[in-house]
């Protein structure tokens, strides 16, 4: 019976091990996952400004790169 007793302690011992590993693993990845968010969010706003800044508007509806203006 002591065997069983152990082997069933050990048992539990190595679910509450593999409980910790998944639940330190899946905070890893939740922060990978926001740290990559951050950055496409940065880029981009980066190039929706580069954007905004190659863009002239004449009236609502016509708006265009500056380098297809002549002049």
């Amino acid at each position: 019976m002591s065997d069983l007793d152990t082997l069933l302690d050990d048992v539990v011992a190595v679910e509450r091990g593999v409980v910790n590993e998944v639940i330190k693993e899946e905070r890893e990845v939740v922060n990978e996952v926001l740290n990559v968010e951050r950055e496409v969010v940065k880029d981009f706003k980066l190039l929706e400004q580069t954007l905004e800044e190659d863009l002239v508007s004449f009236s609502r509806g016509f708006t265009v790169f500056k380098d297809q203006v002549r002049g």
